[in-house]
């Protein structure tokens, strides 16, 4: 990169975003279609325009529920124009998720957990995550994951931080329960684990739709045994995965080809985890019946997963 790159990504990293605008926009004259500086005067030039109205909000509370609306914003910005996630994004969000922690910090700090509504505090815990703090967002998380329906939502998110901290049986386990229970939860943006990484990578090779990918990551998961743990995993947890598949299987008759697929890749998660987790010896009907359901969803899906 030429040398004025690297003062851009200095401006950047201190929220000058401006001066780094002005930098991004003289290496466009240069080179008006190089994709690097279109990224990079279009990251700047985002979080300029929204400087003014951020600083003429109050610190605390209220600027830290603005940058973390923004930082949605920008998000959806960032993937539906493909921006590569190289040094200069990277930089900014740095920047924007350590301004975002400090005023949702001072709330939190002066009136405690009643200070912040449940999506704030879920927005301070990611920041936390984002940045690589894992203890830190742990210590929001697991409360407040207690008082939310959305199990599953929080699961994703608690499981990287036990990964982030080195309690992988806990985080393979929860990550697993997590997509067993609603896949379409799980958000990429809060996946540092690298084995979930790859297996991502490994689904967007395929010609899937958006939401069969999402059903489908546990299933690959499964099959490279990532999910893998020491847990002992109880009855209870057989029970209710025999339970989704009869249930899956009852349904499977009556819907049409995209939705049978879906139906399928559940089944498939339900029956994978059954067979790693008991054995034929102590449960051999439920493991007949398992190994029958994975044939017919096997059938159905026609080999779309790389093996």
């Amino acid at each position: 990169m030429p040398g004025n790159v690297e003062e851009a990504i200095f401006f950047l990293r201190d929220g000058e975003f401006e001066k780094a605008k002005t930098i991004f926009s003289l290496l466009l004259d240069g080179a008006p279609q190089d994709e690097t500086w279109k990224a990079g005067y279009y990251i700047s030039s985002f979080w300029d325009n929204k400087l003014d109205h951020l600083l003429s909000l109050s610190e605390g509370k209220e600027r830290g529920k603005a940058l973390l609306n923004y930082l949605d914003l920008f998000e959806t910005e960032i993937v539906s124009r493909k921006f590569p996630r190289d040094t200069i994004l990277q930089t900014a969000l740095q920047c924007v998720l350590e301004e975002a922690i400090h005023h949702l910090r001072i709330s939190f700090r002066m009136e405690g957990w009643n200070g912040l509504d449940l999506s704030s505090l879920k927005g301070l815990s990611i920041c936390h995550l984002r940045l690589g703090e894992f203890s830190q967002a742990l210590e929001i998380l697991e409360p407040i994951s207690k008082s939310s329906m959305q199990s599953s939502e929080y699961g994703y998110l608690i499981a990287e931080c036990y990964l982030g901290t080195g309690l992988m049986d806990d985080g393979k386990n929860l990550y697993l329960h997590s997509f067993l229970d609603d896949p379409l939860r799980f958000n990429r943006q809060c996946n540092f684990w690298t084995d979930l990484q790859l297996i991502c990578q490994e689904i967007d090779s395929t010609q899937m739709d958006g939401e069969s990918k999402s059903f489908a990551i546990p299933v690959l998961g499964l099959r490279r045994g990532i999910f893998r743990n020491q847990k002992p995993k109880k009855k209870q947890d057989l029970d209710h995965w025999m339970d989704q598949m009869i249930r899956l299987n009852h349904f499977q008759n009556t819907q049409t080809a995209k939705f049978q697929k879906k139906t399928a890749w559940r089944t498939q998660a339900f029956a994978l985890s059954v067979l790693e987790n008991f054995s034929e010896r102590d449960y051999p009907n439920e493991i007949n019946r398992t190994k029958r359901f994975l044939d017919e969803s096997n059938s159905i899906l026609n080999g779309e997963l790389p093996q």
